[in-house]
């Protein structure tokens, strides 16, 4: 009898065991994610705090399923000050642009979005060009004369004549450079700085054309 009550204790104790392990593990599991999130704030407020103007946190908290459109909804709008025309960007570079605005939430089209351009120069020899989203994947660099000074590697910065980003702010790095021996242009890839596909925090900044009243609206984004 004494035996089988010994067993029945072990049993007990190592069933306590067992749950205080889970909890041991639960715990540790939220520390690390919760570290993680520090780490990426502490970050974003450095960038915030060394930049010029206002920039507006903002959390992403929906992704549009919709293929014509890539874009995401953040958890910040106008009532925070985010308005239609609003350049997105992270510390490592731009996200994109606000296309619609309400009182609690905005849409953000992606930089890599179809439709998306932006005005950028080569951060090197400060050659003009334009990157164009080319859908899930490296940003097409157009209206680049064949002439001038870019190579494999290069730097991508914003220039600031779009009207929507700031001037030297990060896009990316040129890969698959093609020097063509005719026309007037040569073309590459650009390899984002950013992973919208991972995007968790955002900035939003000011443009010229913030003050533009509600955008289009966007179907079907998913909280």
């Amino acid at each position: 009898m004494r035996n089988y009550l010994d067993l029945r204790g072990v049993r007990q104790d190592n069933d306590a065991l067992r749950l205080e392990n889970l909890q041991l593990r639960a715990t540790v599991q939220v520390l690390g994610e919760t570290r993680s999130e520090n780490g990426r704030l502490r970050k974003l407020l450095s960038y915030s705090e060394a930049a010029p103007g206002q920039e507006i946190p903002a959390r992403v908290v929906g992704v549009n399923p919709v293929a014509k459109l890539l874009s995401v909804r953040i958890s910040s709008g106008e009532k925070d000050g985010v308005f239609r025309g609003m350049s997105v960007v992270t510390p490592d570079g731009i996200v994109g642009q606000v296309i619609r605005s309400t009182g609690g939430y905005a849409d953000v089209a992606l930089v890599t979005d179809p439709q998306s351009r932006v005005a950028v120069r080569v951060q090197r020899s400060r050659a003009r060009g334009t990157a164009a989203g080319a859908g899930n994947g490296p940003l097409n660099l157009e209206n680049m004369l064949r002439t001038e000074d870019v190579e494999n590697g290069d730097l991508i910065i914003t220039a600031g004549t779009d009207g929507i980003y700031p001037p030297g702010l990060v896009v990316g790095r040129v890969t698959q450079l093609e020097k063509k021996e005719h026309g007037m242009f040569q073309g590459a890839d650009i390899q984002p700085a950013v992973d919208t596909s991972r995007l968790e925090e955002v900035l939003v900044v000011g443009s010229p054309y913030s003050e533009m009243g509600p955008g289009p609206m966007v179907e079907g984004v998913q909280k």
